[in-house]
């Protein structure tokens, strides 16, 4: 009946409920702290609602679905031993900022699924993650004893971790998060395609950067995606959030021999134009060395959070507030973007349909109406800083397409027994070329479990895009809506302005106190630099007629001694006035955030105490009203004489 439905559930949850198997009653244990920080009060808020709102779905439904709810629990109480001992659901430590100082908390708030011997656990439900699609997905899972199969294609990326050279040293890279996430859905498999591919041995592909891939492996992947193998392929033409990974148009170095020594050079690669040409894409860019191709990057002028000093134009926000109709940033034809508001590509290229071509392609993400492209070149000398990115633009391009989705029939060109094999079950093309790989960086998923971490807000739906994007390639879209249905908590305005305000004089006065301290440590090394500069010339003076041999050696070594004890004493009087500064300046930092949490917390209590002295008003008017009619009408009937 409410405006935001905080606590109805999502047609698809509906739906997911009436398809549970009626003999398999599902058991859910919540265990949640009797004290949580204001960040996840709204969180449990949700989880205690949608539960109670799941348990009456399946009664209407005759689906068993049992819930004890444990809350209010303590964090040392037989409950929460319950909890860790046979859910292994623990309490967290979570940091808050709280009247301008930063505290840690511990809480409790997880849930396990039970259904057969089937079970799963959620530790902690973070406040950035919809609490329905943490339900449906855990409740799915023990529900349904079979998962698809996702094959992760081996390549730069290293998505299920590994170790990788790094100039002369050896760099463990840790498996990435978003694999931790597919597996909570999916039977996860690294690919190292070795072999050919059948079209039954996965449902989906998740290819990061194939172009890294050697010929052969890189062909392999070609037929597979030729003979219906579902992909998702994301090709970045300058990774930036992992420098191991090769740009498209850069050649293969070797990782090196014994110790990193020798075994160098460069290293075949896979054509990616031969991939283009099968998915019928057109990539604007140029002819890079040993036959290489660099394609172009995209820029865009538009940033929705000005705090975020590190943003350039190379950063696309993709953004619906950019569009002038609906769906032009983030496409409506598409279940995997139909219902996202924003998704951040960082240092991206840009993807067209070919003319003519027979297989459809919907653009689900575009940039604005102030955007285009920049050869690679351009971007080199900008990231020099030998030009600015006006300098190098040549014209605006708007609305180029950075991820395509492509499906249709395609024939396989490919020969011999590969093509044999592969060609058995072609069930058509059906791929998501995203020209980036930075939209998926594990930074984006510590975004999403905390969207309001350094105060900026973000809002960004990297991760459910690219979730999105695999479930619709396996054909399970049943949890792409309940994954975008985010509930609307109606807030009051005034105090989120309040908040906006401080966060904001508190970001301006930080900078102010920053550029204070960095004049006022540039003029103090300059003080210093030209105090030692009269030593100095007189030091190199002595050292030219020392060595004409008009000074004695005892003459210049003090003189030498002096200055390198002035020097000293120089620098640690500095290094002693930095220290002081920084103190100082960290602590004015603290008293503006202190006295940014107390003006917002002042105006919290005042609509605290007003939501508490106002409902009284009314019911008390009225009491008035109704005792000084009855009064009236009492004496109605009653004689003057009386009265006196």
């Amino acid at each position: 009946m409410t405006e935001g439905k905080v606590s109805s559930l999502a047609d698809a949850t509906k739906n997911l409920i009436r398809n549970l198997d009626d003999d398999r009653p599902i058991v859910i244990d919540a265990f949640i702290s009797n004290e949580v920080p204001e960040l996840y009060a709204q969180t449990r808020y949700e989880l205690i609602n949608l539960l109670k709102e799941f348990r009456a779905e399946a009664a209407k439904r005759n689906r068993t679905i049992e819930v004890n709810m444990y809350d209010g629990i303590d964090l040392f109480s037989d409950d929460a031993a319950l909890a860790a001992e046979r859910f292994g659901i623990e309490p967290v430590t979570r940091t808050f900022r709280e009247k301008g100082a930063y505290t840690q908390k511990q809480l409790i708030l997880g849930a396990a699924f039970r259904s057969g011997l089937e079970k799963v656990t959620v530790p902690i439900f973070e406040y950035g993650i919809p609490v329905e699609y943490e339900l449906v997905r855990s409740i799915n899972t023990v529900a349904s004893g079979n998962r698809k199969r996702l094959g992760i294609v081996k390549s730069d990326a290293n998505l299920m971790g590994g170790v990788v050279m790094s100039g002369m040293q050896m760099q463990r890279i840790e498996k990435h998060p978003l694999i931790d996430e597919l597996a909570k859905q999916y039977e996860v498999e690294e690919v190292d395609l070795t072999a050919p591919i059948s079209p039954d041995m996965y449902d989906a592909l998740l290819a990061v950067q194939p172009s890294s891939l050697d010929p052969q492996q890189f062909d392999r992947l070609v037929t597979a995606i030729q003979a219906g193998v579902p992909t998702a392929i994301f090709e970045d033409p300058r990774p930036v959030g992992a420098s191991y990974i090769t740009p498209t148009g850069d050649p293969k170095q070797a990782g090196g021999g014994f110790m990193g020594m020798g075994g160098g050079g460069p290293q075949p690669k896979g054509d990616i134009r031969s991939l283009w040409s099968v998915l019928e894409l057109n990539v604007p860019g140029s002819a890079a060395a040993q036959g290489m191709y660099a394609p172009d990057l995209a820029w865009q002028q538009h940033n929705p959070y000005p705090a975020l000093e590190a943003a350039n134009e190379l950063w696309l926000f993709i953004d619906e507030a950019l569009a002038s109709e609906p769906g032009e940033s983030l496409s409506d034809d598409n279940p995997i973007t139909a219902g996202l508001s924003q998704v951040l590509a960082i240092f991206a290229g840009g993807v067209e349909a070919k003319e003519g071509g027979k297989l459809k392609h919907t653009p689900l993400l575009s940039t604005g109406p102030v955007s285009g492209t920049l050869d690679a070149n351009s971007v080199r000398q900008i990231l020099s800083g030998s030009a600015t990115l006006a300098q190098e633009i040549q014209g605006i391009n708007p609305r180029m397409p950075i991820a395509m989705a492509i499906e249709g029939e395609a024939e396989s060109d490919a020969e011999g027994e590969e093509a044999d094999e592969s060609a058995a079950a072609n069930n058509g093309i059906k791929v998501v070329y995203v020209a980036d790989t930075d939209v998926i960086l594990p930074e984006f998923l510590i975004i999403r479990a905390d969207p309001k971490q350094m105060e900026l807000r973000l809002q960004l739906q990297n991760v459910t895009f690219a979730l999105n994007a695999i479930d619709w390639l396996t054909g399970d879209t049943s949890f792409i809506d309940v994954r975008n249905h985010e509930l609307n908590f109606a807030s009051l305005k005034m105090i989120d302005a309040r908040k906006e305000q401080a966060n904001s004089q508190v970001r301006k006065r930080s900078r102010d106190f920053q550029k204070e301290f960095d004049e006022t440590i540039r003029v103090a090394q300059e003080k210093i630099d030209t105090e030692l500069q009269s030593l100095r010339e007189e030091v190199e003076k002595l050292q030219e007629e020392r060595e004409d041999g008009e000074v004695p050696q005892s003459v210049l070594q003090e003189k030498l001694t002096a200055f390198q004890i002035k020097q000293e004493n120089q620098q640690r009087m500095l290094a002693v006035r930095r220290e002081r500064m920084e103190r100082e300046r960290d602590q004015k930092i603290r008293d503006v955030r202190r006295e940014a949490d107390q003006d917002v917390t002042a105006i919290q209590n005042q609509v605290k105490t007003l939501a508490v002295a106002l409902p009284c008003f009314p019911p008390l008017i009225v009491g008035i009203m109704v005792f000084a009619s009855r009064r009236l009408r009492e004496r109605e009937n009653i004689s003057k004489s009386r009265l006196k």
